[in-house]
């Protein structure tokens, strides 16, 4: 199989698992994720929206998994990676919100790994377009 093809076959299947995972790990746990987000949220201003917070980032994860799902089968059938691109950024946007909600609860290093993940994210953009 040609590399590039490749690629936009497997980048959207590791986003589908890592925002599906995620997401719904948030739906089907929602008692556990948000005592978490209220105690790590708590000297934040985010600390009066942990509920709105978490169903708004779930809502979105499950959103974007689903879109690179839907796309990884577009391209597969009709080599069209229009729903992985909108994925993509998607989840390009998804990780800006949850690096500034680390920012804003001082949590650095968890920061940090959100970088990473954006920057692969980007990466990802870019080889698919």
């Amino acid at each position: 199989m040609d590399t590039l093809l490749f690629l936009k076959t497997i980048i959207p299947i590791f986003f589908a698992v890592l925002f599906l995972q995620s997401g719904l790990d948030k739906i089907f746990d929602w008692k556990g994720n948000l005592d978490f987000h209220k105690e790590h949220f708590a000297n934040s201003p985010l600390k009066y929206f942990s509920a709105l917070n978490l169903g708004f980032v779930a809502a979105l994860e499950v959103c974007c998994g689903a879109l690179c799902v839907t796309g990884c089968i577009f391209f597969i059938l009709k080599r069209d990676n229009t729903y992985s691109i909108t994925g993509l950024e998607l989840a390009c946007i998804i990780f800006t919100m949850l690096f500034f909600g680390q920012r804003l609860a001082k949590d650095y290093a968890g920061a940090v790994t959100i970088v990473t993940y954006f920057v692969l994210a980007v990466v990802s953009v870019v080889i698919l377009r």
